[in-house]
């Protein structure tokens, strides 16, 4: 059995959940979402707490164990909390503006680096750059590829917290933050 497939689902206040042999459907404040199961994930509830286990004990089952509960675990918080990720800008001059679902990106290059804002992730230019939505996917794998349009350097932009590394120090690539 999975460690992570073990821990009971909380459903918050406001949440309602609908359980059928094939997928779980999720309905709270910032939406609905169905969420299919892996094959031979089973979730029941009791007491108010979701419970996800496998139809059977066997190997081939419990690599899904895990999966199956963390996918019904997002979509719960999805459609009741949401999900966001912040991403600073680190540079002098750069800077993110959106316009509609696109966002320009000044990093450095000769030119803008634009990038189309995935359907249901709102987001936000300015001094940081927090996008949102209520899948737990989309907000982190939009993040990631703007991530990816320019080094992770000083000068690009990064999820809050994360190191930046610095040039010119005593000891190149010294590592900040």
């Amino acid at each position: 059995m999975s460690r992570v497939g073990k821990r009971p689902i909380p459903i918050p206040a406001g949440v309602t959940v609908q359980i059928s042999p094939e997928a779980v459907e999720a309905k709270g404040p910032k939406g609905t979402m169905r969420q299919p199961l892996p094959p031979g994930i089973v979730v029941e509830m009791q007491d108010g707490v979701l419970h996800a286990r496998p139809e059977r004990e066997e190997r081939a089952l419990a690599k899904f164990h895990g999966l199956g509960r963390s996918l019904v675990a997002n979509a719960v918080t999805g459609v009741s909390a949401g999900f966001k990720k912040e991403l600073d800008i680190v540079g002098i001059g750069y800077r993110a503006e959106v316009t509609g679902q696109r966002l320009t990106l000044a990093l450095g290059y000769s030119h803008p680096v634009i990038f189309e804002v995935p359907a249901g992730i709102a987001g936000r230019g300015g001094e940081s750059d927090p996008s949102g939505g209520v899948r737990g996917r989309p907000p982190g794998g939009g993040a990631d590829r703007r991530g990816h349009s320019q080094p992770p350097q000083a000068g690009s932009v990064q999820a809050e917290g994360d190191p930046v590394y610095r040039r010119g120090s005593e000891e190149e690539g010294r590592q900040d933050g």
